[in-house]
């Protein structure tokens, strides 16, 4: 898979969590924090805790873990290794 095509249906991922909230869908992924998973670009535009193999929606005393796909695991993955630079938030280890 190329990193158009994860960077794609990880959108389409995160769209489909925002459709279940109520939010209206996104056309792009918004820079974000590598290593933070609320502020990650998935967890910025779901409002979840997005990690490599779950994200996790914290509703008061309650955490409910949200499988996440082949897709959103490898771009966790190669955004942790802050490998889309045109994604991390300025000022979070570029050089």
């Amino acid at each position: 898979m190329t990193d158009k095509q994860i960077i794609s249906n990880t959108l389409r991922w995160c769209n489909k969590i925002r459709k279940k909230k109520d939010m209206e869908p996104i056309k792009e992924l918004p820079k974000g924090t590598p290593g933070d998973g609320k502020t990650c670009p998935c967890g910025k535009v779901t409002g979840l805790t997005v990690g490599i193999y779950s994200a996790y929606d914290n509703q008061g005393d309650e955490v409910r873990e949200i499988p996440t796909t082949e897709s959103v695991k490898l771009f966790t993955n190669k955004f942790d290794r802050y490998e889309f630079p045109d994604l991390i938030e300025d000022g979070h280890g570029l050089k």
